[in-house]
């Protein structure tokens, strides 16, 4: 009987515990229809700010590094309509809110005004830009498969243009671009093919041999050090790319050691830069004295995930994966010749790599 009690007694206590889950569930339930219904409009207004908001500064195209930081915040007033009425340079944060979105991060926002416009709702909002990004179908779109099919597209162009031994007047595609600034440079035209590639650094696509040719004749004309500073201005469309820090690796100095994180998260995106690191420093450690050579090379291999990422970028000379990332194929060589030898085997052999 005692028993029949205590099953009763449990049979209650899980009816009740039912209902009110029931209950819970009924009004969640009414309140979403309520948000759809009235407040689901103005959370997409709000949801379009943002993201205009992001556009204004980042842009949607914008090509680079998902995990590096911009060097400024950037706050604009921005509303639905996509109207910015300004733009101000700020302290430099690290926070990170609203990575989902597409362009760039948010820190913070706060809603200016709000009206109403019969069924559509109109938000201007003031937003905090601390980042701005590749998105996903920006990134898969300029890397891999794809890269090879626009390089196709390009290279297919550009033999068409080589008929013609002219220069393309109001020239509008990459591949118009590149051929101006390649004729100019054989005709010996210097300044006007400077300025020829430097209209190439304002492209969604960014190739690594016309930035090898805009340091070959920056140097030609300016000088080393007046390259370098022709190569700042120049590139400045650029700057917080991994592209950017690929055109300043100099075969005469040691690479900086903090600048491997940007190296490792950009071996997909741009592994240029990894084959110029890397052999940047190779090439370093054989200028000094014999007695230290060996104690430079073995600072390569306390970078983090060196072995992985070295495999990874001599992948991809095997695979010819790395020709995806220059015009003139042959330029590849210019960051990637010997290193197959260097990091595929020779490492391996002194016991600076290890092998997984």
């Amino acid at each position: 009987m005692k028993l029949f009690s205590i099953r009763i007694k449990f049979l209650f206590i899980f009816t009740l515990s039912s209902l009110f889950f029931i209950h819970k569930l009924a009004h969640a339930v009414n309140e979403t229809v309520k948000t759809l219904g009235s407040g689901g409009t103005e959370n997409i207004a709000l949801n379009d700010a943002k993201k205009n908001a992001i556009t204004k500064v980042c842009g949607e195209t914008l090509i680079g590094s998902t995990n590096l930081k911009s060097e400024t915040e950037k706050n604009t007033k921005i509303n639905s309509n996509g109207e910015a009425s300004k733009s101000l340079n700020a302290t430099s944060k690290s926070t990170e809110e609203d990575q989902s979105l597409v362009g760039g991060v948010i820190k913070s926002f706060k809603i200016i005004s709000k009206k109403n416009d019969g069924d559509l709702v109109n938000i201007e909002i003031e937003a905090n830009i601390i980042e701005c990004k590749k998105s996903e179908a920006i990134q898969n779109a300029v890397t891999g498969q794809a890269l090879f099919v626009q390089l196709q597209k390009i290279n297919a162009e550009l033999k068409q243009l080589g008929t013609s031994k002219g220069i393309v007047d109001k020239p509008k595609t990459l591949a118009q671009k590149y051929h101006n600034a390649r004729m100019l440079s054989q005709q010996g035209e210097v300044d006007l093919a400077l300025k020829a590639y430097e209209e190439l650094m304002k492209e969604k696509i960014i190739f690594a041999d016309p930035i090898q040719d805009m340091k070959l004749l920056s140097k030609r004309i300016y000088g080393l050090e007046g390259s370098k500073k022709y190569l700042e201005k120049a590139l400045s469309p650029i700057k917080g790319r991994p592209e950017y820090l690929y055109a300043f690796l100099s075969k005469n100095e040691k690479p900086i050691f903090e600048n491997w994180n940007i190296v490792q998260e950009n071996v997909e995106n741009f592994p240029p830069l990894g084959y110029s690191y890397l052999m940047t420093w190779m090439e370093y450690c054989g200028t000094m004295e014999n007695s230290q050579v060996m104690s430079c090379i073995r600072e390569i291999g306390k970078l983090e995930n060196i072995s992985k990422v070295s495999k990874n970028l001599v992948d991809k000379i095997k695979s010819g994966e790395n020709l995806n990332y220059y015009i003139d194929s042959a330029k590849a060589e210019v960051d990637s010749d010997g290193f197959d030898f260097q990091f595929g085997k020779n490492l391996y052999d002194i016991k600076v790599l290890k092998r997984n």
